[in-house]
């Protein structure tokens, strides 16, 4: 499933301001009082194009068009400021083109004149890159001039012009050779401080082809990805239909197996090129793609025909299939073959029959996936083979059934059901209003699930901008914005406005402006595959011209737009500019606040500062609810970095639902939370088990939920999540309880697991934050365990250790001295100090080089040396520590630095029902050559758990209940005291008295005392 689009989901009316508690009930009981659906809210426009975009659209876009050098002539002209080349500089720096290219005309820096004029080279490249001709050019240094370059391919000439200086002929040195711009490279590039503007592009009759006015070098880029993308289908078109298929067959020509992101963006951009070049070389591809998607149905019945590759693929085909008709309606009104139907009409019939083919009722590899009908109405009863798409509309339910049946409620929250009817959707749009009466009921249905299923629920869990699913799967934003433009354009406007208008949708974008780390990645946060900010671009220009947001513009601006060269399909711009037009002022984005929690989703994002390179980013994970789709079991995690990751999730994404996957990767033992292990306790999907790690599960829960089983307070997948969130001018705390997410024969469900974190920006003689961690266990019985996860292996002075077998060392510190550990990774490093438990067993676990025991059944050969992903596997007598290595990572694989080497284990010796267990840490972070602030010291205490850092004290509540009062001692009297735990909207008074050779601080509540809590409980009290 990796790569596979997640059940994007959006709103219904924006209940943002409701309580949060309200918020979703209010949601589900509008879903469910509702008749079965409604009619579409305004009619189906009548003119095409209308999917994404309209005709005047495309003409919008059309002048910054590069079109392609006429072959016959023409004349290419921009203004042009030299500069001279700094000494590093590259002494040939291209101006236009490529001077290596066969079949191209190119210009580019020859040699410099100081103070006087640059020398460009200027020539035409035969197809065996020989001159045709060339010759030098003089422009004066630090003046713009105008350069004009031409050629007549019937006349053989060949002429440039500078500013107002007399054009100047060249001779054609091999007369009866042919020149053809067949290998033109379209790009300009300049030396930094030099500016090309107002290119333009004329024929030999002087009709303007295209140009701009102000050189974009991304916008450029953009251009030229999707000339270059175009050109490689037209040229390898062929390949599709050959017998045998070659090896390197494109994967555009996979119509039977792949997706949306090669069947139907190929259409996409042809018929986008065709449209905006008219060039017939497009037009004709697009015509032969036409042809091959037709041909699916000729596939033989053994693998399936139209159905073949399941609704993965059938979406993808009607959908492709849907741009071709729309897009091109009036070129496809032509016969396939003499006498035949047009292409229009074949296409129409095809997307009605894919639609309408039900899976055969077979088994086998080729058999696995859903067809369209099931991932739209879902599993019918019996399967009858009466039920068609078309009316399903009749039975369809928008809530659980007994047996899932007539169904999909369960995919709202994730699944490949959008992608189905997203695909589904586009062709429908296209066609309807040629095949009106049959298609409007399936239209309309589509219509309700995004209403009231995909976008419902993706309202409540982004009502703040973040996703359960963390960053990799929620960077499919994209599709937000082109799920909500497909209707919206596909429509005549309502009377009460646009389609799907709601706040959230301009708040997507803030998680990744908050997380970004040091090298403008994002922790791996759930199913995490490699992806880079300007995947998000679309996403950004989404929020920015919805909620007119001008920090959503600036995250465009600086990490999206400005970047579409890094390992990303640029062309995708070419959209993003065609679809959101609006030119949003950017805000600065370091007048943001520096921490930010995104509600229902769980995320909380603390930082220390703006500048990526130099902020430590940390971030807290409690979901308010569970799922399993691209969700991890990791409630009440956190992960750090600066400079490099330092604490992380790991394991690594390698196939949705393997051995890795299953056993570690999304397992709460990868994470930094808490395990608790029971050998009683068993983890299992159906009748399979899998690895007892000792942390959360679903028992009792839903892998799957609907609305109605995430929704407080009764929902059956329901978690507490965040339960306190304040951020301050030097601090920021989170306190969140993730009892509900394991399983109740081992933890109180109410207070079992309470984690309260407090992120310390830097005071006044420190350089880096500080963060603490103190968590509050109550079990039935068992240990608890805190898990910390490195990159690199973490070290302490005067630690021994004592291998335990398998990749597990049991660490020993010195009697004197605080337990720390300290990990370097790259330019960062973080020291660990453990205050609690007072007398834990540390066990270090991980690394490479031991020999660990591996399991294989996903038949991918593993490193016995490989120790990374240790977990506990049941055996007849036991249980053993076994490795679930990872295994094929695919095409879009993480960062490595995210998978993990090295965790952590630390452990009480003993533990008592019902009694609670403390864990304690401090973290600091520093450059890998620097000294760590000064040590965490523990304080004596009542009632509370008190930490002082510097002149800094922070107390954190060991009871079950908001504290009244706190009580501890310290060797200084004039401290700052960070209190957490307390009562909500409280008077308290703070009282410091003599004690031997310390100071008593007494914080307690007092009726109109001059200190007063905050809603979260927490209290501020500085320094004099």
């Amino acid at each position: 499933m990796k790569m596979r689009s997640l059940a994007l989901c959006k709103p219904i009316e924006t209940l943002a301001a409701a309580p949060l508690k309200l918020l979703l009930p209010a949601l589900v009981a509008g879903l469910f009082s509702a008749p079965a659906y409604a009619d579409l809210p305004a009619p189906v426009r009548t003119t095409h194009p209308r999917l994404l975009a309209h005709k005047a659209d495309i003409e919008r876009l059309g002048p910054f068009y590069t079109p392609s050098l006429p072959e016959a002539g023409g004349v290419i002209s921009f203004d042009y400021t030299p500069r001279e080349p700094g000494a590093n500089e590259p002494p040939y720096q291209p101006l236009f083109g490529w001077q290596d290219l066969p079949n191209a005309l190119f210009i580019r820096h020859l040699k410099t004149v100081p103070g006087q004029y640059v020398i460009l080279q200027f020539a035409l490249n035969s197809s065996s890159k020989i001159y045709l001709a060339g010759t030098e050019i003089k422009v004066p240094l630090g003046k713009t001039s105008r350069i004009r370059a031409g050629w007549n391919q019937q006349e053989k000439t060949i002429f440039y012009q500078v500013g107002e200086e007399p054009a100047q002929s060249l001779d054609w040195k091999i007369r009866d050779q042919k020149w053809s711009p067949a290998s033109q490279d379209y790009s300009f590039s300049m030396l930094n401080g030099e500016t090309i503007q107002n290119y333009r592009l004329q024929d030999l009759q002087g009709k303007v082809l295209g140009g701009w006015d102000v050189f974009d070098s991304a916008e450029q880029t953009a251009w030229l990805d999707l000339r270059n993308s175009v050109g490689g289908v037209v040229r390898r078109m062929d390949d599709c239909s050959k017998e045998p298929k070659p090896a390197d067959l494109p994967d555009f020509c996979k119509v039977t197996t792949l997706g949306r992101g090669d069947i139907t963006e190929t259409a996409k951009n042809l018929v986008l090129a065709y449209r905006l070049s008219n060039d017939d070389t497009y037009l004709k591809a697009a015509k032969a793609y036409a042809k091959l998607l037709i041909s699916v149905r000729n596939t033989s019945s053994d693998a399936g025909g139209r159905y073949i590759g399941g609704e993965w693929s059938m979406a993808a085909r009607v959908a492709a299939m849907g741009y071709l008709y729309d897009w091109l309606f009036d070129e496809m009104n032509e016969p396939i073959i003499s006498g035949g139907k047009t292409y229009r009409e074949e296409l129409a019939g095809e997307i009605i029959e894919t639609i309408r083919t039900i899976k055969p009722p077979r088994n086998g590899e080729n058999f696995k996936e859903p067809d369209l009908r099931i991932s739209i109405c879902g599993e019918i009863r019996n399967n009858d083979p009466s039920i068609t798409p078309f009316n399903c509309d009749t039975s369809v339910s928008f809530e659980r059934t007994p047996n899932n049946y007539n169904t999909i409620a369960y995919s709202y929250l994730g699944g490949h059901n959008a992608s189905a009817i997203m695909g589904t959707m586009t062709g429908l749009l296209a066609i309807e209003n040629e095949h009106r009466d049959l298609v409007k009921p399936l239209l309309g249905l589509l219509y309700e699930h995004f209403r009231r299923g995909l976008f419902a629920a993706r309202e409540y869990v982004s009502v703040d901008g973040g996703h359960h699913m963390g960053y990799a799967y929620a960077a499919a934003n994209a599709e937000i914005g082109e799920r909500i433009a497909l209707w919206r354009k596909a429509l005549e406007e309502p009377v009460s406005g646009p389609v799907f208008a709601a706040d959230w949708q301009s708040k997507l974008i803030y998680p990744y402006l908050y997380a970004m780390r040091h090298d403008n990645s994002f922790p791996a946060s759930g199913d995490n595959y490699g992806f880079t900010a300007p995947e998000l671009s679309t996403t950004a220009l989404h929020a920015a011209n919805v909620g007119q947001d001008p920090f959503a513009m600036a995250f465009y601006q600086k990490y999206a737009r400005g970047t579409a060269k890094t390992n990303f399909n640029a062309r995708r711009m070419v959209w993003d500019k065609l679809l959101y037009p609006q030119n949003i002022e950017a805000a600065n984005i370091a007048t943001l606040p520096l921490a930010r929690h995104f509600r229902n989703a769980g995320q909380v994002l603390m930082r220390d500062r703006w500048e990526n390179d130099k902020a430590t980013v940390l971030e807290f994970k409690s979901t308010s609810f569970s799922s399993e789709n691209h969700q991890h079991l990791d409630q009440n995690s956190f992960a750090l970095s600066y400079k490099a990751p330092l604490l992380l999730d790991s394991g690594a994404y390698d196939s949705y639902g393997n051995s890795h996957w299953s056993n570690y990767y999304t397992r709460t033992i990868a994470h930094n939370s808490i395990v608790v292990f029971e050998p009683g306790e068993t983890f299992k999907r159906g009748d399979k088990e899998y690895s007892n790690d000792g942390g959360q599960w679903y028992a009792g829960k839903e892998n799957y939920p609907t609305l109605a089983e995430i929704a407080p307070p009764n929902g059956k997948n329901y978690l507490d999540g965040v339960t306190e969130f304040e951020n301050g001018d030097d601090y920021a705390y989170v306190s969140g309880n993730a009892s509900k997410a394991y399983n109740k024969i081992k933890m109180d469900q109410s207070t079992g697991f309470i984690r309260s974190l407090v992120y310390l920006r830097p005071a006044q003689g420190e350089s880096k934050p500080t963060i603490l961690v103190f968590d509050r266990i109550r079990t039935e019985g068992q240990v608890a365990t805190s898990l910390l996860h490195f990159a690199t292996r973490p070290e302490g002075a005067g630690v021994t250790e004592q291998a335990d077998g398998g990749g597990r060392y049991k660490l020993t510190f010195p009697q004197a001295g605080a337990r720390s550990l300290t990990a370097v990774n790259g330019a960062g490093k973080v020291r660990v100090q453990m205050l609690l438990p007072e007398s834990p067993l540390v066990y270090r676990v991980g690394g490479q080089g031991g020999t660990c025991e591996q399991v294989v059944d996903d038949k991918v050969p593993k490193d016995p040396s490989d120790c990374r992903y240790l977990v506990r596997q049941r055996q007849a007598d036991g249980f053993k520590w076994v490795n679930y290595a990872y295994g094929d990572l695919g095409k879009a694989p993480a960062h490595p630095q995210d998978y993990g080497v090295w965790r952590l284990e630390t452990s009480a010796a003993t533990a008592s029902k019902g009694v609670p267990q403390y864990f304690l840490s401090v973290l600091q972070v520093g450059d890998a050559s620097s000294e760590f602030n000064a040590a965490g010291i523990r304080l004596a205490a009542q009632d509370a758990e008190a930490v002082q850092l510097g002149y800094r004290v922070v107390l954190f509540n060991r009871g079950s209940e908001p504290a009244s009062r706190y009580s501890w001692s310290a060797g200084d009297k004039d401290l700052s005291v960070l209190a957490t735990g307390l009562k909500k909207n409280a008077d308290y008074r703070l009282t410091v008295a003599p004690e031997a050779n310390l100071y008593r601080y007494t914080l307690e509540e007092a009726a109109g005392a001059n200190l007063r809590s905050s809603g979260d409980g927490v209290l501020r009290i500085r320094h004099p």
